[in-house]
């Protein structure tokens, strides 16, 4: 769900009273700034959020095994602390190995969607 989208809070809110919220947001301090305010939003709402995501944490480079912090760094931290939730994944920008934008499960960034889809399927 895109931040900051009210009329989509309160739909949501309509249509599935009891709906469980997972955040996702970018270390770009709009993007954070934007997921904090979505999450109280939800609390409002009387919503469960049950973690947060961060999505483009940092750009591998994996023939230097480095990471470039393209969008800031510290974002998903900062906003798990604010919210006081957990961070349940940092993703990055990556490519996949073998197809063009489907990670298999032998990937770091497929091992991380596969963590994430078993933990909402707990819950």
């Amino acid at each position: 769900m895109p931040a900051g989208t009210g009329d989509i809070m309160s739909d949501i809110s309509e249509m599935i009273p009891r709906a469980l919220v997972l955040l996702v947001t970018t270390p770009h301090i709009i993007a954070t700034d934007i997921t904090i305010k979505t999450g109280n939003g939800y609390r409002e709402l009387h919503h469960e959020i049950i973690g947060l995501v961060e999505n483009m944490a940092y750009l591998q480079i994996n023939e230097l095994n480095e990471e470039m912090y393209l969008c800031g760094k510290g974002g998903g931290l900062y906003v798990a602390d604010e919210l006081g939730i957990e961070l349940l994944a940092t993703i990055p920008i990556a490519k996949p190995k073998k197809h063009l934008m489907i990670f298999e499960e032998d990937e770091e960034v497929g091992q991380i969607f596969n963590d994430l889809a078993q933990f909402i399927l707990l819950q």
